[in-house]
């Protein structure tokens, strides 16, 4: 029980004071919530209360009416004497059990017009056992003159001023209302709370009475009114809150106006007005606020707590019918919201945006809010929807809706998806529809099926978007059927992979684009990451200015993490006046679509004719061929080549050394008569490699049927000067001597050895051939040296020339054990040997001299004639003179002025080694006894005899005769001729 104090006593509350705190903040009443069942007992008690102050009022106003005569025509205050004060106290004590009143102050006043006014100070009103405790700091009224004289109490308006009370919200949704000034327990709650409706009926009743038929006004201020939520789990006050109630006939409306300081920038004003009939339970609720917290708002009602992610100022009104407590019908929403963020947890990148709107009813019944308008206007992203959402419960206890928007405009705004991330700035929607699901606590919103249009296109998608302690994450998948390359680009948001468009709208003639889709992906707070696919045919397109177009192509593209790529599974390209190229397998690249200009990469596939193919490579971009100093024409046969090429994606003329080409290729049934003039180069596979700076050919070939294995090289670029070589190792036999018309007996080589070849092609020069060999499992026989190189023998082989029309070598030099040369050779016009001309000819210790040796030609038997002059070693010590026998004599002439000829077939001549593995003449001899005249071949018989006769002797006319050579010490001073 509260014990009331009197004004004498010590512990009594000065005027003025109120006793007790009340909560720090205030929001609107949950209009949907159910009506608690009122207690009986405690539905009395604040009725009571009430109907206890009017009576005092009454009382008062009677027990004062004696004074009236007195002080009417004065006009002024009154103040009741301590002893009148007591009296009334009593009176109404003994005429109310239970109740306890007190006062500080009372005074009337009669005003002009017949009219009284009353005031009482620092009111308590209590009842005896404690339930109820009201403490009013002023009450006032204006009292009709004439029926008071006539002993009728008929307030016309009263105000009261310091009124305090707790509205409070229990777990179950139901209101109560408690009169205490203090903040009560929760067991003096429970005891002194009064249900809102049950208070807001007895009133009502009241208004009813014939006492208060006059009373259209009531006026109250300084109220101060704690809300505490204990479903929500918060709690606000409001100080100098005003309350006007306004009658007319049965019509009543009370409207209140507060003003609520959170913990915000700015201050909430909140209007809640009531309009019903007396007699009538349904009436009419409407609220009004300013600049209201969305979180406040949000937590009075599931059907607004999807404005608990928004932290902004939210303005407008509520309306809706009231009976018995609960609403009666549809809820009409009139929201907008200021400035603020979509920020569902502390942990999540705030989203901003300047304005929204929302008009919505709200069915209590369905559970349905129908939006006639949802509209977001921010730099990232303005929007415009309707649709109708059902409110659905959860077993977690939070709400979710579920139901379909209807977009009426999209526009992707800079940064819609942040920093980072690709900017869909530009993209307009036109349309579209969304199934939705949005939770919000967890928030967690969920696209089953939207289907969205901009002009000619629709994109279907689904996917989801959450917000946790990791930040927000999503998920959105999207499909478009087909569209157009021009169509694409009107829809393609400039940000948005901005060199891959920059490429697609320059060098893409036609296409048609499907099975389009697209993905938005982003985990914990990270950038988001677009992907986009799409496959296309009947493209058209030029990969690199100075290419010519492909047609034809269909395959697939892609941008993932910022690289975008095309890959091509059909298509073709041709160079002007040549054939198609087969380019499948082809793709371009952009390994960063965010780089301005940035670097871009080409993978073309090449599979045709090689002279189509290396024309490619010979466009004004390359010249390859043009550069090495060949034709395109170089070689028929088939080619497969990738070139990879690697360029800055830019407008004009590359510079030198921006453009990287790397090249691979397989050339397969290579026929060539132009690498090699005059003959004609084959194979059956080939490499083919090269760069921006060379390029190179490269396998196993055959030259007039002659093997070989080598490369063509050729210095691109600033070396281009340089020309083009041909290196490979050439297999030298018996093949390699008649291919290249060499004049050779068929018995000077034997086996097969290799040889080193280079020949260095420069445009406008002769080319220049170099040839080296170690001569390893090659035979050589001279003949007429009566010299043999043994298969399993080495030495050296090395000719330079050019291969000119015709054709000179100006180096030929062999060395090899019991043999040694060096000199020139020289080609006849036809191809085959004319001179050979060695400087030095070495043989064994017998022989130091120059020697010519002239091909026979084509056309004539297979041999060749040795010339030589000078004087021949001398035989070593022990050695004898070796003799040559003719196996048929008279097959050819010799001639000797200091130098003598030998000519016949090389099997007429042969010889034998002297004992030390050296061959030597006899220096002297003489014919017919003429004179003398110096030998040149010798060590061709044996020992014993010299022309077929044993001894000596001398060398007869006839051919048939034995013929005797005579050996003198003396040189040859004149000419003769014979046979051998």
């Amino acid at each position: 029980m509260t014990k009331v104090l009197r004004p004498e006593d010590p512990g009594r509350d000065q005027p003025g004071q109120t006793g007790g705190a009340a909560p720090t903040n205030v929001v609107p009443l949950r209009p949907d919530d159910p009506v608690p069942v009122p207690d009986i007992s405690r539905r009395r008690h604040l009725w009571r209360c009430v109907v206890i102050l009017l009576a005092v009022v009454i009382s008062i106003l009677l027990s004062a009416s004696i004074l009236l005569t007195a002080i009417v025509v004065r006009q002024e205050r009154l103040a009741a004497p301590d002893w009148l004060r007591a009296r009334i106290e009593e009176r109404l004590e003994t005429q109310f059990p239970g109740l306890q009143v007190r006062f500080d102050d009372l005074g009337l006043v009669f005003a002009e017009g017949g009219r009284m006014r009353i005031r009482l100070e620092n009111v308590d009103l209590a009842m005896s056992n404690g339930s109820t405790n009201l403490s009013v700091a002023e009450i006032s009224g204006d009292l009709a003159a004439a029926p008071l004289l006539r002993g009728r109490i008929q307030p016309e308006s009263l105000s009261v001023s310091g009124l305090q009370f707790l509205l409070r919200r229990g777990a179950d949704g139901r209101f109560n209302i408690f009169s205490t000034a203090g903040e009560p327990s929760a067991n003096t709650a429970a005891a002194a709370g009064r249900d809102l409706q049950a208070a807001v009926d007895e009133f009502k009743t009241l208004l009813s009475l014939d006492n208060l038929s006059r009373l259209t006004e009531i006026h109250g201020d300084g109220l101060s009114v704690a809300y505490e939520d204990l479903r929500a789990g918060r709690s606000w006050s409001v100080d100098g809150g005003l309350i006007n109630l306004a009658r007319s006939g049965e019509g009543v409306s009370i409207v209140g106006d507060f003003t609520l300081l959170g913990g915000h920038a700015y201050a909430t004003v909140i209007r809640t007005t009531y309009e019903t009939r007396l007699g009538d339970s349904l009436g009419q609720f409407s609220l009004s606020i300013q600049d209201m917290a969305a979180a406040d708002l949000a937590s009075q009602s599931p059907a607004l707590a999807w404005l608990g992610v928004l932290d902004a100022p939210i303005s407008g009104a509520l309306r809706m019918p009231l009976d018995g407590g609960g609403p009666a019908g549809p809820v009409n929403a009139t929201l907008q919201i200021g400035q603020g963020v979509l920020q569902p947890t502390p942990d999540v990148e705030p989203l901003p945006f300047s304005l929204a709107r929302t008009y919505f009813t709200f069915d209590p019944e369905s559970e349905t809010l129908r939006f006639s308008e949802l509209s977001v206007d921010s730099e990232r992203l303005k929007a415009m929807a309707d649709g109708a959402l059902r409110l659905v419960s959860t077993g977690d206890g939070g709400p979710q809706l579920v139901g379909q928007l209807n977009l009426s405009r999209v526009s992707l705004g800079p940064g819609a998806l942040g920093a980072g991330a690709p900017d869909l700035g530009g993209l307009n929607l036109t349309g579209g529809q969304l199934d939705l699901k949005l939770q919000v606590d967890p928030f967690r919103l969920d696209l089953g099926s939207a289907r969205v249009s901009a002009g000619d296109l629709t994109l279907a998608a689904r996917g989801h978007m959450l917000a946790d302690a990791a930040g927000w994450s999503m998920s959105m998948d999207g499909h478009v059927d087909e569209i157009g390359n021009r169509a694409l680009l009107a829809h393609w948001p400039e940000g948005v992979a901005a060199g891959a468009r920059t490429w697609v709208a320059e060098n893409v003639e036609e296409a048609r684009l499907h099975d389009i889709q697209l993905g938005l992906k982003a985990e914990g707070g990270a950038t988001p990451d677009l992907y986009l696919g799409f496959e296309f045919d009947n493209l058209s397109t030029r990969i690199l200015k100075g290419l010519p177009v492909a047609t034809g192509v269909s395959g697939q593209a892609s941008l993932l993490r910022n690289r975008f790529a095309i890959q091509a599974e059909t298509g073709q390209l041709a160079a002007p006046g040549r054939g198609a190229v087969d380019m499948a397998g082809s793709a371009f690249i952009i390994p960063d679509v965010r780089i301005k200009q940035g670097p871009a990469e080409a993978r073309l596939q090449a599979r045709t004719a090689i002279p189509d193919a290396l024309a490619l490579l010979d466009q004004p971009r390359f010249e390859l061929l043009t550069k090495a100093g060949q034709p395109v024409d170089l070689a028929d046969g088939r080619a497969e080549v990738t070139a990879d090429l690697a360029f800055p994606l830019r407008k004009g003329k590359l510079e030198p050394g921006e453009l990287k080409l790397k090249l691979d290729g397989v050339l397969t049934r290579v026929q060539s008569d132009v690498l090699a003039k005059g003959h004609r180069l084959t194979a059956d596979r080939l490499t083919l490699t090269g760069t921006e700076e060379a390029l190179t050919i490269s396998g196993n070939a055959a030259l007039d049927g002659v093997a070989l294995t080598g490369q063509w090289h050729s210095n691109l670029g600033p070396a281009s000067a340089e020309g083009s070589q041909v290196t490979a190792q050439i297999r030298l036999d018996r093949n390699f001597v008649e291919t290249f018309k060499l004049g050779l007996p068929p018995e000077a080589i034997t086996g097969s050895g290799t040889a080193d070849l280079s020949i260095k092609l420069v445009k406008g020069v002769p080319p220049r051939l170099r040839l080296t060999s170690d001569l390893t499992g090659l035979g050589l026989r001279i003949d007429a040296l009566n010299w043999t190189l043994p298969r399993a023998s080495t030495g050296q082989l090395e000719i330079t020339g050019s291969l000119a029309e015709p054709a000179h070598f100006d180096l030929l030099r062999l060395e090899a054990p019991g043999f040694s040369a060096v000199g020139s050779v020289s080609m006849k016009p036809d191809g085959s040997l004319d001179t050979l001309n060695p400087d030095r000819v070495r043989v064994g210790s017998w022989l130091d001299a120059p020697v010519v040796l002239r091909g026979a030609g084509r056309g004539t038997r297979r041999g060749w004639n040795c010339w030589g002059h000078g004087r021949s070693a001398q035989p070593a010590e022990g050695q004898r003179q070796q003799r040559v026998r003719p196996r048929h004599p008279g097959a050819g002439p010799f001639h000797n002025r200091r130098k003598a000829v030998v000519a016949g077939h090389a099997r007429q001549l042969r010889g034998r080694q002297g004992p030390a593995g050296q061959l030597f003449w006899p220096h002297q001899w003489r014919r017919d006894g003429v004179g003398p005249g110096d030998a040149i071949a010798s060590g061709a018989g044996d020992p014993d005899h010299l022309g077929g006769c044993r001894g000596g002797g001398e060398i007869g006319r006839d051919p048939a005769q034995c013929q005797r050579w005579r050996v003198a010490d003396r040189p040859a001073t004149h000419r003769r001729s014979g046979h051998l």
